[in-house]
């Protein structure tokens, strides 16, 4: 089974649909419907219904990727649905690095999801590597963290190139720049709200 990722929340929109600073992916893989992220407001859920979506129904697992305001704002418009995120996700802070994100299996090799990337998105796929022991990346989305077309960005591109990643799909807090970088490398879609991607 692929997996299944509609974007909910982003910074960019699709036509007719809204956007915000923010990320929400409501993901499907294997019979399995959960939430990564609710984004800063009820715009995740705006955008489901324009897409038919009842996402309170349809999930019952919501995945918090981190605890900042554009990822978890939207949790208070969900109500009975389990809730998985870090214990200390929200303890009141900023800047230091800490955040989880998704490892799907497909096919002996891994989709990774991330939330903002606070710690290195090449951190996030070795850690993904190392715990699920498959070292085949076919996929990258999320929040990779990436400002400018700069050393950083160069470095993350060829260390995608190394792994031999096939689609990548950098979003929500890369900069203009560094998503030129991306597609330029992997002729990626720019993600938009209410964008539909199977992996």
């Amino acid at each position: 089974m692929l997996v299944k990722i509609t974007v909910l929340s982003e910074n960019t929109a699709g036509a007719g649909f809204l956007a915000e600073h923010g990320l929400s992916y409501l993901i499907e893989h294997n019979g399995n419907c959960l939430l990564f992220d609710t984004g800063a407001s009820d715009v995740f859920l705006k955008n489901a219904d324009k897409l038919n979506l009842d996402v309170p129904s349809a999930v019952d697992t919501v995945v918090l990727s981190h605890g900042h305001w554009d990822h978890g704002n939207g949790l208070q418009h969900l109500h009975g649905q389990k809730l998985v995120t870090h214990s200390k996700s929200f303890i009141k802070r900023y800047r230091k690095g800490n955040d989880s994100a998704l490892a799907f299996i497909e096919e002996n090799s891994l989709v990774v999801i991330t939330g903002c990337s606070h710690s290195g998105i090449c951190n996030i796929i070795n850690q993904a590597q190392i715990v699920t022991g498959i070292q085949k990346v076919k996929a990258v989305m999320g929040g990779f963290h990436l400002k400018k077309n700069n050393e950083q960005t160069h470095k993350t591109i060829q260390f995608f190139k190394r792994l031999g990643v096939e689609e990548a799909y950098p979003s929500h807090c890369v900069e203009l720049e560094a998503l030129s970088a991306f597609q330029r490398e992997f002729n990626n879609l720019q993600v938009k709200t209410g964008m539909e991607i199977v992996i």
